[in-house]
């Protein structure tokens, strides 16, 4: 599959981005994951996405700051795009080069290998360390994150499978919880993030 991203691709958009073999992005590309200022987090891959193409530090920096790319360059920095995923200055090229990269990718497909994803070391120190003067329901959303993206045991891998299964139990734990369902109902009144 090969993504044609130009524009915004936040939350939902960029994990199905995250989740192409190649990006086709604009140079312009604003990209992120937003949704701690919602009340949730990344849970459609974006988690595994991120700890696939980056360090358990890195994932857990994408995916917990609501931080949002200023360039198609930045994300790549970031690891939103790999560093062999073409980066285009005209967006109307965006589409076309998409489709030319898809065609010529048919032939001999082979799905990509998933690599066991290392976790944090806990012995380095907490992810969410960081976060401790934070709102009470920014702290649950960090340190859930910082739980699916830290070993247990030194060593501790995981499959994309099974961290992709932490996500949706981790996200289901969350929406149910009252302040997080304000920050969501808040969200789609207003607009504007709830720093509940």
């Amino acid at each position: 599959m090969v993504a044609a991203a130009r524009g915004v691709a936040l939350g939902g958009g960029c994990e199905l981005m995250l989740a192409a073999d190649r990006v086709v992005a604009h140079a312009e590309l604003h990209a992120g994951f937003p949704e701690r200022k919602v009340g949730l987090i990344p849970a459609w891959g974006g988690v595994t996405q991120s700890l696939a193409r980056s360090t358990p530090e890195q994932a857990f920096e994408l995916t917990s700051s609501s931080a949002v790319s200023g360039s198609a360059f930045e994300a790549r920095v970031w690891g939103l795009l790999r560093p062999d995923d073409p980066i285009v200055m005209n967006s109307r090229r965006v589409l076309p080069l998409a489709a030319s990269t898809a065609r010529d990718m048919i032939e001999g497909y082979q799905p990509p290998t998933e690599a066991p994803l290392t976790l944090h070391d806990p012995a380095t120190g907490a992810l969410d360390e960081g976060w401790r003067e934070a709102s009470p329901t920014d702290r649950t959303i960090v340190a859930a994150l910082a739980a699916m993206l830290t070993a247990t045991r030194p060593g501790e891998t995981v499959s994309q499978d099974e961290l992709m299964r932490r996500e949706v139990e981790t996200a289901l734990s969350l929406v149910v919880q009252q302040p997080h369902q304000e920050r969501m109902r808040h969200m789609i009144a207003t607009n504007k993030p709830l720093a509940n």
